[in-house]
């Protein structure tokens, strides 16, 4: 076994070693001591003959050295380290490169900037230090001022990261496992000083590549064509419509809008064709087939897939070259082996799970399944419908359980949507590359071909709507693998998948699926019987809009939550098509009982009814002084098919009959059986009155708060045990002059910014 695959009996070690090191949190500088050891054993062991002691020790090394680098990745070393420099909000003159292509986002650019030194700017000995670690800058506005490579300067005040469980997602870990231990906000990039990559190189070819398919598709497709021609082809989704994106999410077809193996398989199909009529040489065709998946890999954005595939493809391709024969299951180990001892923290990536999952899958369970229509293998109805479903089932039932355990929701009409979208979007693939040739060729004939490539991506449009469109079934698992019976549940599942294929060709394998088949179902019927099911617990939902902030309440005995909004603010794009509804739909949320509204300008209120149609809200509570601006907008033609009972509050629940609330114009309070929540748009001194009748308390502050000395320390003892805001600033005037407390002095852990923390998510009572 361990002569056939080598590579898989090491994979197996490194995959242990990061595990371990993950969950004991040991010392890197340990791991590599004993790393030393175990390989220095081997070694000795091997020339003393022990060749079962050797292998053994060379796989502890293996796992020993994993840890040593997952440890140095992700824990903070060295005086040095980012995190040991800043370990509260600091204003300091950054230096260092972007380390990573920005990502564009609604309203924002992020940005990773590895650092080379750092220099505190209140210091009072302004010394620049060498740093290691990197930071995520985050920019209010979607630019592309700055690319993978350039070199940066700026002021800004840097904000830990500190790993915090918010709903589920704990977004600091998130950051750590990328090797991000601190954030910076900047409104504009005007105040950066930028030293320019060289024009040539790698990233140059990459940027330029993408920038000239990003022009030729928006140049011969339509709008949403295009859009969905650069998710297809190398990843980019942000044009997208969020209908659109949200149909392929609920159908199960997601990960065509993410660059995977596919698209590798599809570019090298394509350009072997295209070499076909020329004489090379097999050592230059394959140099050439090697560079193309260099140049796809980079035009991807790295996609761990499509890593992956490349790295697959290109082992093959050598393997050919070397005259060697090949394992498919060795080449997929030696894939991953690559890039776990590259970065170990890619195991924890759900991509990097998927995609491996995925290729095993394939590798494992295709054969023994095609096996049994073996007769059959000539016929045009075996090759063309038979295998794809095969293919596209065994992919299928392999990513499920991991779906599941990530996404909480699993699409019942997932099968046979990939069985009938994913040959289209193929085609549109290869259409999409010919679109591209064409265009280099004769811009005219890109023309033509662009309208036939139209037409298929508007099919592709046209079968999910027809499909089920917003009403697409979905499954929803959450309550089924919360906590660590999640990771259970997978793991049981992959074991039954692997004995219900082996058991096609081996009788032990058929009787130990039968037993594993009767512990399941017994350990079920017990668990139904002795375990009560727990309803879904009251939480509230705090998310980060335009101008403000949308909360998310959830009761015991709702069906369906609530929504208040507060603060929303006209953006130059649809804030109900970009913003409010993906929110709620990536919530999972399908209908709306009811709408509070505090706050909002007067061109969003039609946003805010769309909202309202969409989610087939029938109940809308908002200020009396917003009556004449909403009536005005509910009068337009295109308000009359949203039915919506307006309800208009001045004070206290005045003419309102909602039991568990109480609003007013400043004021809008949700009371739970221990916790009573308070959402405001801005703080007023009635605020500051101490909270009585409850045994826990929540403030929510909906709008930019820059607090004077101690205001936070007033609200806590006064008795709100947590104080969320749209926005915390701290003032740098004279107001803290006088104060115990340092501008630079991180917030205490009860005061949440959501400009930082995106959103957050409390269960009741907390």
């Amino acid at each position: 076994m361990i002569k056939r695959f080598p590579s898989l009996y090491l994979l197996v070690f490194v995959i242990i070693g990061i595990l371990l090191a993950d969950r004991l949190n040991v010392s890197p500088y340990l791991s590599l001591s004993l790393a030393a050891i175990a390989l220095a054993g081997a070694v000795w062991s091997w020339r003393c003959c022990r060749v079962a002691v050797a292998i053994v020790l060379l796989g502890v090394s293996f796992a020993t050295l994993s840890a040593f680098y997952f440890s140095l990745r992700l824990t903070p070393s060295g005086p040095n380290h980012l995190a040991r420099i800043i370990s509260e909000p600091t204003l300091c003159q950054v230096y260092g490169q972007v380390s990573d292509w920005p990502e564009l986002k609604p309203g924002r650019t992020e940005i990773v900037i590895a650092l080379d030194s750092l220099k505190v700017v209140r210091s009072t000995v302004a010394v620049s230090r060498s740093t290691d670690g990197a930071l995520l800058l985050k920019v209010t506005d979607t630019t592309t001022a700055l690319q993978r490579g350039d070199r940066v300067s700026f002021v800004a005040r840097l904000y830990p990261v500190v790993p915090r469980d918010q709903g589920g997602f704990d977004y600091g870990r998130f950051l750590n496992l990328k090797g991000i231990f601190a954030q910076a906000f900047l409104p504009t990039l005007l105040s950066v000083q930028v030293d320019k990559r060289p024009a040539v190189g790698y990233l140059a070819v990459v940027d330029g590549v993408r920038t000239w398919i990003r022009s030729v598709l928006e140049k011969q497709l339509s709008p949403t064509g295009s859009a969905l021609a650069r998710g297809f082809l190398i990843g980019e989704t942000r044009d997208i419509p969020p209908d659109i994106y949200g149909m392929f999410r609920d159908s199960g077809t997601l990960h065509l809008l993410a660059v995977s193996g596919s698209n590798v398989a599809l570019v090298l199909l394509f350009f072997i064709w295209v070499m076909r009529p020329f004489w090379l040489r097999p050592g230059v065709r394959a140099f050439i087939l090697l560079a193309i998946i260099m140049l796809f890999a980079g035009l991807s954005y790295g996609d761990p897939s499509v890593m992956r595939a490349s790295i697959m493809a290109g082992l093959v391709l050598g393997a050919r070259q070397l005259g060697r024969s090949y394992d498919l299951n060795n080449i997929v180990a030696v894939t991953a082996l690559i890039i776990l001892l590259v970065d170990p923290t890619q195991l924890f990536d759900v991509g990097f799970q998927l995609s491996f999952v995925t290729a095993w899958g394939l590798i494992f369970a295709v054969p023994p399944l095609a096996a049994q229509f073996k007769r059959y293998h000539d016929r045009l109805w075996y090759r063309w419908l038979l295998l794809p479903f095969i293919v596209v089932l065994v992919a299928q039932v392999c990513s499920t359980p991991i779906i599941a355990y990530y996404f909480d929701r699993i699409p019942i009409v997932s099968l046979f949507a990939n069985l009938l979208i994913v040959p289209l979007v193929s085609i549109a693939v290869l259409g999409i590359l010919i679109l591209l040739v064409a265009h280099l060729i004769w811009p005219l004939l890109g023309t033509f071909v662009g309208s036939l490539v139209n037409l298929v991506l508007v099919g592709v449009v046209d079968l999910l709507t027809l499909m089920g469109g917003e009403q697409i079934p979905i499954l929803e698992t959450g309550s089924l693998v919360e906590g660590g019976i999640g990771q259970i549940l997978c793991l049981v599942a992959y074991v039954v998948i692997v004995l219900l294929v082996w058991s096609f060709q081996n009788r032990v394998a058929r009787r130990m699926l039968v037993w594993v088949l009767l512990i399941i179902i017994n350990t079920s019927l017990v668990w139904a019987a002795f375990v009560s099911p727990r309803s879904d617990q009251a939480s509230i939902e705090c998310h980060s809009i335009p101008g403000g902030l949308a909360v998310i309440v959830r009761t015991n005995d709702q069906a369906c939550p609530d929504l208040v909004i507060t603060g929303l603010t006209k953006r130059d794009y649809a804030v109900d098509e970009k913003i409010i509804i993906p929110l709620l739909h990536e919530r999972d949320i399908d209908a709306l009982n009811g709408v509070f509204l505090l706050s909002a300008d007067f061109d969003v209120l039609d946003d805010l009814l769309r909202v309202c149609g969409v989610f087939q809200a029938r109940l809308l509570y908002v200020p009396e002084k917003l009556a004449p601006s909403l009536i005005d907008v509910r009068s337009d033609a295109d308000m009359a098919d949203i039915i919506l009972d307006v309800n208009y509050f001045t004070g206290k629940n005045t003419g309102i009959d909602r039991p568990g609330y109480d609003l007013s114009n400043d004021l809008i309070r949700v009371n739970f059986a221990h916790t009573r929540v308070d959402v405001v748009n801005q703080l007023s001194s009635s605020h500051f009155q101490p909270v009585v009748d409850t045994s826990s308390a929540l403030l929510i502050i909906g709008s930019r708060w820059t607090p004077a000395a101690h205001d936070w320390i007033r609200l806590h003892q006064i008795g709100y045990h947590q104080i969320v805001c749209a926005r915390f600033e701290q003032p740098e005037s004279d107001l803290w002059s006088d104060s115990e407390l340092d501008p630079d002095n991180a917030p205490p852990d009860y005061l949440i910014d959501l400009y930082r923390t995106g959103f957050v998510r409390l269960n009741l009572p907390f």
